[in-house]
């Protein structure tokens, strides 16, 4: 679309704007003065303001339908999903890249592989959000108001210029502020509400089976390069006056309807609790206790996570990672993590975290999805936390603060008892000080093994799992053994040598050697290799070496794994030979 066509436009949207405003002002004037009962200033100016803006919305749709209602035509193409991937373009060899338009929503392409992307995007400095969940509009760019992560933001809905683009430090269109990162200010402060909104990242829900439309127009879109098309009908409602609270002048911004059905307040005042009912309540002793999780993504190969949590009255008041081990994607996990270590200052319990994310819903996953294995495993960390803390009356101190491994036992063993002698712990104390610590040494502080050191380990069993308990402090650190067969080795006892005058000798063999060096006394017809009374193999001679040998390459060995020795030879020294 040209320039021209486009400040055509423009102007008449505000000859229409300005004319049926003023027309609409006197009659939704009127005609709500004439309806409502007296609830005061605020009640009047809201109705008055949705009243007007409906009127003109349909009067000014009517005159300009070609205007206000005209859709970007569809990029040429179609779609297609490859692993759970969406792309775009004429075919699977000629895909698109960068922005295209699909039944007149704008979607972005990855401009190395033409991957549909979501989330956040910059471009040129300019940053952008495409919906996160497969709900059928999975990578299309939104505009307005939108709740993100628990942060409210606006993004350019009317200017085809800049549709779409993240507001960032001053005042949006409709008077709102928001900070350097496009977040929206209340009273200077950044409004905050934990688990409000999209994902910031893509909710790992399966893409399969999701119902996409796909466009039935071939013509390139002559909008592509910046007309972008508003996406405020997204099925994830923008917050507009629902998200923003009243400003101080009534007159100028009234609230919205939903703020008076709504009257919500910050976390900490919605827990009006007595300190008669906190003490009453408190179950956990004061301190800091490290929590050491029971489950996690590479538990058993790379050990538990653990958190350090602080308790004071009774409640927590921090929580942070110590030992991080789901770090296949260090930084995407550990930004999920600590949002939710992050949540559960204030709590002197995790039922409900372990509730929201076992269900994969609720104030506590929120916001959150796609990192669930890990969320699991830092709320069982939590939990241990808030156990000890149960447990530790008296001002009884533990052992130590936690355990981890700093060698494994064998992880592959062919003995017929159960062999931990390798294994060492790595004990942390309060005083920040470590010691590693031995099998021998671990009754000391209070670990124990299951199964224990020299357990039989039954014929046929694939896998053992021993679990290393310190159970005041509910510590159970997990490390796989797996049996295999003994290895057994068989060596052959004697070599028989035989000499063209009749004449025999016989060479004893031992485990430590294959090769054999005999002094000449004759003419050797032949040697037999023996395994006690039975032949194995028979005698090859090389010439050129004056060697003898036996292979046992293709040779059974009943009973056992493998031969000691695949090859024996025998040397004749001809030095002495007179």
């Amino acid at each position: 679309m040209t320039n021209s066509i486009i400040a055509y436009m423009d102007f008449w949207k505000i000859v229409v704007s300005q004319t049926f405003q003023t027309i609409i002002f006197f009659i939704s004037n009127y005609i709500i003065t004439r309806t409502i009962s007296c609830r005061g200033r605020k009640e009047f100016l809201m109705k008055r303001k949705a009243f007007s803006c409906a009127v003109l919305s349909i009067a000014t749709a009517m005159l300009l339908p070609g205007i206000s209602f005209a859709k970007p035509a569809s990029t040429a193409g179609q779609w297609f999903n490859r692993s759970g991937k969406w792309y775009y373009g004429k075919d699977e060899e000629n895909l698109r890249k960068e922005w295209i338009v699909s039944d007149g929503d704008w979607f972005y392409l990855q401009k190395d592989s033409g991957e549909l992307q979501s989330g956040w995007l910059s471009l040129d400095g300019k940053k952008y959000f495409l919906n996160t969940l497969h709900n059928g509009q999975f990578g299309k760019l939104l505009t307005g108001w939108q709740w993100i992560d628990g942060y409210c933001y606006f993004f350019e809905a009317e200017d085809p210029k800049t549709l779409g683009e993240l507001k960032v430090s001053g005042l949006t269109k409709d008077g709102y502020t928001v900070d350097e990162n496009g977040r929206y200010l209340s009273n200077g402060k950044v409004v905050y509400e934990a688990g409000k909104g999209l994902p910031g990242t893509e909710s790992g829900q399966s893409v399969a089976g999701v119902s996409r439309t796909l466009p039935s127009v071939s013509s390139d879109s002559s909008y592509r390069s910046r007309s972008r098309r508003s996406s405020s009908d997204s099925q994830i409602q923008p917050p507009k006056e629902e998200a923003k609270p009243e400003q101080p002048k009534e007159d100028k911004k009234p609230e919205s309807p939903k703020e008076d059905k709504k009257p919500e307040v910050p976390k900490e005042d919605t827990k009006p609790e007595t300190p008669k009912e906190e003490e009453k309540k408190q179950s956990l002793m004061d301190g800091v206790y490290f929590g050491t999780s029971k489950e996690g993504i590479h538990f058993q190969e790379k050990g538990p996570n653990i958190v350090k949590v602080r308790i004071e009255n009774g409640k927590i008041v921090s929580a942070e990672s110590v030992v991080f081990t789901d770090d296949t994607q260090p930084d995407f996990f550990a930004k999920y993590r600590d949002q939710l270590l992050e949540r559960v200052k204030g709590l002197d319990s995790v039922d409900e975290v372990k509730k929201s994310v076992n269900s994969k819903s609720g104030k506590y996953y929120d916001g959150l999805a796609g990192a669930t294995r890990t969320l699991r495993s830092h709320t069982s960390a939590l939990e241990n936390a808030l156990n000890q803390a149960k447990k530790k009356e008296g001002n009884k101190e533990f052992p130590f603060s936690y355990m981890e491994f700093e060698s494994r036992p064998n992880p592959s063993q062919s003995g017929k008892t159960l062999d931990l002698s390798d294994t060492r712990l790595k004990l942390h104390f309060p005083s920040g000080e470590t010691k590693v610590v031995s099998p021998e040494e671990f009754a000391q502080y209070g670990i124990s093994t299951s199964p224990a050191q020299g357990s039989p380990i039954k014929e046929g069993t694939k896998e053992i799992l021993v679990h290393f308990l310190q159970k005041d402090m509910d510590i159970d650190l997990v490390s796989a053994i797996v049996p295999r067969a003994e290895i057994r080795k068989k060596y052959p006892t004697e070599i028989h040598v035989h000499y063209a005058n009749g004449d025999s000798s016989t060479i004893t063999l031992d485990k430590e050697n294959f090769r054999y060096t005999i002094p000449a006394k004759g003419k050797i017809d032949h040697m037999h290799l023996m395994d006690g009374d039975k032949e194995v193999a028979r005698s090859v001679y090389d010439a050129a070496a004056n060697q003898w040998s036996f292979s046992l390459k293709n040779v059974p060995h009943e009973g056992f794994s493998s031969w000691g020795y695949e090859l024996y030879t025998v040397k004749v020294d001809t030095s002495q030979d007179t």
